[in-house]
């Protein structure tokens, strides 16, 4: 029993891992200007920006746009890596103490 609930909690740990780098490339291919005539490169873009924007829109619900622009940099990113990180030691201590 204990063993599926630490298993489905990696399985966690590990989107959340996939997560931050499908993160990492959007903030990324948003500095590069990229032609979308490719359907290849349309549909990457198209899912990342699919999987990635709602978190972003999360973080600019909770605190206003004006507040996390400067300049033309967002700081969205940071909080939503800060979530992720207190999500992931929320996790690990689950199956700490699950395993005690």
């Amino acid at each position: 029993m204990f063993s599926i609930v630490i298993f489905i909690f990696n399985i966690l740990i590990y989107a959340l891992n996939i997560y931050q780098y499908m993160i990492i490339a959007y903030c990324l291919l948003s500095f590069i200007p990229i032609r979308t005539s490719n359907e290849f490169v349309y549909k990457i873009i198209y899912i990342l920006h699919k999987t990635v924007r709602p978190a972003f829109e999360l973080v600019q619900m909770i605190i206003p746009r004006r507040f996390l622009v400067i300049g033309m940099v967002d700081l969205s990113p940071i909080l939503i890596f800060l979530g992720i990180y207190f999500i992931k030691i929320g996790l690990y201590y689950l199956v700490k103490i699950i395993l005690i």
